[in-house]
């Protein structure tokens, strides 16, 4: 058969089965504020990350598609999780795509001091999440433990090599408290690479790392990001605390404004920073100012 005769008979296969070779990718689109998890004709913020972690429609959601990134539209408005009480895994490829650090504000409750669970945690075993354009706060732990780092945002792959990737572009993580590490996000275990780019991480508080705690093998990439007023109740580091990281780490044009490490011991080191068995963690064109640790 010549290749005229056959380009036909390829452009049916093609047709056919050319759904198989192409990654899918869903947008699915929230319904303002909504958080519930109940069959009621919309798609709520639960249900949309459902329906990208599941593949399945729920609700009235769009079903995720596999092999792809799904996107979810989420629009300005207040979503408070305390209408259910737990937090929201992320456990596939997706992006959450919200309209402005202002306006799209995501909360485990509307007060802050009264919550029991975080935000979002991030299942990062080989996925790449997207973050954009929100704010998360008002996370709150009152117990210790590793599933308690992290009141804000928790990524954990759960101990093994991991390829996965976080990312946050214009994320607020603010006023998120937890008595164990990384009172606004907590880095766990081997994930591959976390970019923060233009966030502010503001008034955390953790036992140790009040703003943000990076340990494991992940590669810590942060730029032009804000860190004030986060402190780390008993000890190392107010704004970020990188752990035992066996990776390179860079911070630029970054701000570290007003952190502290308030009691007095002999770990209350780092006001703004404080470096522990890190491979290299290098500052950029970073500001200093009014970061304070009572031992140093």
């Amino acid at each position: 058969m010549t290749m005229k005769r056959f380009l036909p008979y390829l452009t049916i296969l093609i047709l056919i089965f050319g759904f198989s070779f192409v990654h899918g990718q869903a947008t699915i689109n929230v319904t303002a504020g909504a958080t519930d998890n109940t069959v009621n004709g919309n798609c709520s913020l639960r249900e949309a990350v459902e329906s990208a972690n599941t593949n399945t429609a729920v609700d009235a959601c769009t079903a995720g598609q596999s092999g792809g990134t799904d996107v979810i539209n989420i629009p300005d408005a207040t979503y408070d999780l305390s209408t259910i009480g737990t937090d929201i895994h992320l456990s596939s490829d997706l992006t959450l795509n919200g309209t402005s650090q202002a306006g799209t504000i995501i909360q485990a409750h509307a007060n802050a001091g009264t919550a029991t669970d975080r935000i979002f945690l991030v299942d990062a075993v080989d996925i790449d999440v997207t973050i954009e354009d929100m704010t998360i706060e008002h996370g709150r732990f009152t117990s210790t433990g590793v599933n308690r780092r992290g009141a804000g945002i928790g990524i954990d792959s759960g101990g093994g090599a991991s390829t996965g990737t976080v990312t946050l572009t214009r994320v607020t993580v603010d006023d998120n408290e937890t008595a164990a590490g990384g009172g606004g996000i907590n880095v766990e275990d081997n994930l591959a690479t976390i970019t923060l780019t233009d966030c502010t991480i503001s008034n955390n508080s953790a036992f140790n790392a009040g703003g943000f705690r990076q340990a494991g093998a992940a590669t810590a990439n942060v730029s032009g990001c804000i860190f004030i007023g986060n402190t780390a109740i008993n000890k190392e580091g107010g704004g970020i605390n990188m752990t035992f990281s066996s990776s390179n780490n860079t911070f630029t044009n970054c701000s570290f404004l007003n952190n502290t490490v308030p009691n007095n011991n002999a770990d209350s080191d780092g006001g703004a920073a404080y470096i522990q068995n890190a491979t290299s963690t290098t500052f950029i064109s970073c500001t200093f100012s009014g970061n304070s640790a009572a031992d140093h």
